[in-house]
């Protein structure tokens, strides 16, 4: 049986809804910057000149310019399109990596706060190096330093491991965090590691890990547009949410 003290979920609850709150700043800074660059450049529209670079240059510092040749203006026009190709490629594909990325840090540390309270949960190596035992404060510093070495190597078994690990470790019923929520997620960290490690481009390893829940077939290039990009944060903190949620009713019932 687990051991969740009332102190131990208060920890969790805490690092979950900073990880919340990250996930969460970053898709309102989407929503802002797209809806920025529209209503700037409608505000400018009247401006048949457009907008005009005069400072670019300067912000250089080894480079060189031909001094016969300026950096042209752009109508505004065509900034709306520029600014919203990057906003639905660019800046859309960083925020979908790096909330797959903290959703992944999220695990590991409650996996941390769960296995530092539970010694029994721990499945790593029980080899211990001996330059790790004589780095040590204390024991309670050398039984940290195990746990963050094992956790280390967790993100290489995959999300879909990982997410199940801590759906066991919390003893959690199936009817709180289904197969197919687990499904998603797992398939947004494939596209995760297609966008950084593949240009892009649907590799066997994407079909094959993502099994039923695969979106596109192999050599597609995905596309990270806004309903995806907000799918995928919906999908995260849902999860998240329901955590918190399930360690709450654990909080009633302790005396």
């Amino acid at each position: 049986m687990v051991k969740l003290g009332n102190l131990t979920i208060s920890k969790i609850d805490k690092v979950t809804f900073g990880y919340e709150k990250l996930i969460l700043d970053r898709l309102k800074l989407f929503d802002f910057a797209k809806s920025a660059i529209g209503e700037y450049c409608l505000s400018k529209a009247d401006q048949l000149k457009g907008y005009d670079f005069q400072n670019f240059k300067g912000r250089f510092q080894t480079i060189k310019f031909r001094a016969d040749r300026e950096i042209k203006s752009i109508k505004y026009d065509q900034m709306v399109n520029i600014g919203n190709g990057f906003i639905e490629s660019e800046l859309s594909d960083a925020i979908f990596v790096l909330n797959i990325a903290n959703f992944e840090q999220w695990i590991l540390e409650i996996l941390k706060i769960m296995i530092m309270q539970n010694p029994d949960m721990f499945e790593g190596d029980k080899k211990i190096d001996l330059s790790m035992i004589r780095e040590s404060v204390d024991l309670d510093n050398l039984w940290e330093r195990i746990v963050e070495r094992y956790l280390i190597g967790l993100p290489y078994d995959g999300m879909k491991k990982m997410i199940e690990r801590v759906v066991k470790i919390f003893e959690i019923n199936k009817s709180v965090i289904t197969t197919d929520h687990i499904g998603k997620i797992n398939e947004y960290s494939q596209c995760r590691n297609l966008i950084v490690h593949n240009h892009k481009i649907v590799n066997e390893a994407y079909v094959r890990k993502s099994g039923k829940f695969a979106r596109y077939k192999q050599g597609d290039s995905i596309s990270i547009n806004e309903k995806i990009l907000f799918d995928e944060g919906d999908a995260l903190l849902r999860f998240m949410q329901d955590i918190r949620n399930y360690l709450g009713k654990k909080v009633k019932k302790n005396p």
